[in-house]
C-alpha cells in the first residue's frame, strides 16, 4: 500500500475527530509517519510509549488544595494547554498493561484523561502490533465498543520508503538491499491480521464514516483509496466491497476542474492538494489547462510549500503545463522561496 495513501488516511480520520489506530509490526514506520503528519501541519507530537508508562504518567499525581482542603490532580507534564495544536500519538497500545490501557481509553475515545480534558482540536492517534500469535500481547482488543470507536488501518512496510529512510540517515548499504530486493518474503512478516474479524459495523461507525465523506464532498476531494482502508478498519471487509463501486459514483462530480476553480487557503490548503495529487498520479487529464497555469500562480505566492509538494509527489501529470507561462513563473517563484 502506497504510504501516501496510509497517511491521507490518517489525515481525514483524525480531522474529523475521529482516532486511527496504525497497525504494523516494529519498525514499518508508524512512529515516523505521526511524526510527518505533525510536521506538515505544524503541530507539536507528543509521542506515549504506552508499554512503559504508568497510570501515574497519564492521569498525574493527587494534591490537596489548601484553599478548600480537597484532592485534585496534577495534570501530567507532558499534558497539552493549547488549541488546535497538539498531537498525541499512544504507541504501543496493546503492549500496554491493562490498568494504563483503562486509564487512556477515555482519552482516546472522548478526550477526557481522569480530571483532565484535552484543548479543543487535539488530534489523537494511536499504534499497535498485529493482534496475532506472531507477537506477544499484553493486552488483546476483543472489546466491540473499543473496537468500533478507533480506526485501524493497517500499515504494511515499504521497501522503498526504508530505502530512502537508510539513504537520509547515511546507513545505505547496496549488498544488503540487494539481497533484500531479491528475496523480498525475508524483509518483514506479511500483517497477517485477526483484527479484521472483530471489526463488525454498528449505528456508531457508520455515522463516522458519513461524516468523514462529508466532510471529503464539502472539501472537494475523493480519496478512494484513503476510504477504502478507513472503511475497512471501521466497518470491517464486507462493507467495504459493497461500499467501493458505490463510492465512485458518490464522488462523480469531484474532478480536476472543479478542484482546481477554488484558489487555496488555510482551512482546504491540505485537503485540496492531496485530492490534485492523487487525480494526477492517476493520470486523469487537465481540461482547461491555461486556466489551471494561472491557478498554479496565483496560490504559489500565497501557499508556496503546498504547491512545491504538488510538484514534487506528482509523477508526470504535470508536464503539458510547462508550456504555459504562468506556470513556469509559479515553478521559478517556488524554486526561489
Amino acid at each position: 500500500m502506497n504510504r501516501f495513501v496510509i497517511q491521507q488516511a490518517v489525515e481525514l480520520s483524525m480531522i474529523t475527530n475521529n482516532v486511527p489506530c496504525l497497525l504494523g509490526y516494529t519498525g514499518v514506520g508508524k512512529s515516523d509517519m505521526a511524526d510527518i503528519i505533525a510536521k506538515r501541519h505544524n503541530r507539536t507530537l507528543i509521542t506515549l510509549n504506552l508499554a512503559v508508562q504508568s497510570t501515574e504518567d497519564l492521569v498525574g499525581y493527587p494534591y490537596r488544595n489548601e484553599q478548600d482542603n480537597k484532592m485534585y490532580w496534577a495534570p501530567p507534564s507532558w499534558f497539552p494547554e493549547v488549541e488546535n495544536q497538539y498531537i498525541i500519538f499512544a504507541d504501543e497500545i496493546n503492549r500496554a498493561s491493562k490498568d494504563v490501557i483503562n486509564a487512556i481509553m477515555p482519552m482516546l475515545l472522548n478526550g477526557s484523561l481522569h480530571e483532565h480534558t484535552l484543548p479543543k482540536g487535539t488530534w489523537l492517534m494511536a499504534a499497535m502490533n498485529p493482534d496475532n500469535d506472531d507477537f506477544d500481547m499484553v493486552y488483546s482488543f476483543d472489546d466491540a465498543a473499543i473496537i468500533s470507536r478507533l480506526i485501524f488501518i493497517e500499515t504494511p512496510p515499504e521497501f522503498a520508503s526504508w530505502q530512502q529512510w537508510l539513504k537520509n540517515k547515511n546507513m545505505y548499504d547496496e549488498t544488503i538491499v540487494e539481497f533484500l530486493k531479491k528475496n523480498p518474503d525475508m524483509f518483514v512478516p506479511e500483517i497477517k491480521n485477526v483484527m479484521s474479524q472483530n471489526i463488525r459495523p454498528n449505528p456508531r461507525s457508520w455515522t463516522k464514516f458519513i461524516n468523514i465523506l462529508h466532510y471529503c464532498k464539502t472539501n472537494k476531494i475523493k480519496p478512494l483509496d484513503a476510504l477504502d482502508l478507513i472503511s475497512r478498519g471501521l466497518l470491517g471487509e464486507k462493507p467495504t466491497v459493497y461500499l467501493a463501486p458505490m463510492l465512485d459514483t458518490y464522488f462523480e462530480d469531484m474532478n480536476l476542474k472543479t478542484l482546481f476553480m477554488e484558489d487555496l487557503n488555510d482551512d482546504n490548503a491540505m485537503s485540496i492538494s492531496n485530492a490534485i495529487i492523487q487525480n494526477l498520479n492517476l493520470q486523469n487529464n487537465i481540461t482547461d489547462i491555461a486556466d489551471c497555469a494561472s491557478w498554479f500562480l496565483r496560490n504559489a505566492y500565497t501557499h508556496p510549500t503546498i504547491i512545491k509538494r504538488i510538484l514534487l509527489d506528482t509523477d508526470s501529470g504535470l508536464d503539458e503545463l510547462y508550456k504555459y507561462e504562468d506556470f513556469c513563473k509559479a515553478v521559478s517563484y517556488i524554486t526561489s522561496h
